[in-house]
């Protein structure tokens, strides 16, 4: 989470935070400190990771080596979004000048492994059938899903199984829509309205469990917190 209507001292003013009843200080220097780390740990892996987009707070921090409170963490990067040298994208971050870089055929795999996805749906092929159809090795293949993944183009559902993102958007709204008139749905009442199978339609369904949109009572699904509190 990243500090809002939050005004950054200048210099090396303290800043001062309140978190529940306690008050706590930190300087702009320690702020600038923790980004400057930030930034050198962004520069070496967009070197090494030309193609990706970034990285989450949680292993910029894991890779300092030390331990930062998360309040200064939020404010160093809050200070890094400010004076844009850091920028944002969904749970990522990047240096605010990098641009990621593939080669022409990843590139091309790339839109090819999407279109694969997306023409899917909800019955997407597993590591081994793309390997079998792609000249591609284990490595590659796994640098690409991970980048379409980070990019928000396909979602991860469990370990290797990956569906579209247009195709689970869908599917919640399936699901949602079935809520607006049922209790509570079985697996093949899923599987009928998705048009999926059993080995896909458990996964799905754990998926939206651990989003809050369904919850699981004995056999059934019901709507789950995040529905409940629309």
């Amino acid at each position: 989470m990243i500090l809002k209507g939050v005004s950054l001292p200048q210099k090396n003013e303290i800043f001062r935070l309140h978190r529940g009843q306690d008050v706590l200080y930190y300087s702009r220097r320690q702020a600038e400190k923790v980004l400057e780390s930030f930034r050198q740990i962004l520069h070496k892996f967009h070197e090494k990771n030309p193609g990706r987009s970034g990285l989450p707070v949680s292993e910029l921090q894991s890779q300092t080596g030390q331990f930062i409170p998360e309040d200064l963490i939020r404010l160093a990067v809050k200070l890094g979004l400010d004076k844009r040298e850091l920028r944002k994208e969904g749970d990522l971050l990047a240096d605010a000048k990098f641009k990621t870089k593939l080669t022409d055929k990843k590139l091309k795999l790339l839109e090819q492994l999407e279109a694969i996805y997306r023409e899917a749906q909800l019955s997407p092929p597993v590591e081994k059938e793309l390997l079998d159809r792609f000249p591609i090795n284990e490595k590659d293949l796994r640098e690409l899903l991970r980048i379409l993944r980070e990019q928000g183009r396909i979602v991860l559902a469990e370990e290797k199984l990956f569906f579209h993102s247009d195709a689970i958007a869908e599917a919640e709204q399936i699901i949602r829509e079935f809520f607006e008139k049922n209790g509570g749905m079985e697996v093949p009442e899923f599987k009928e309205l998705t048009g999926t199978t059993r080995k896909y339609a458990i996964p799905l369904l754990n998926y939206f469990d651990n989003l809050g949109i369904t919850s699981r009572e004995e056999n059934m699904r019901v709507p789950g917190p995040r529905l409940r509190n629309e």
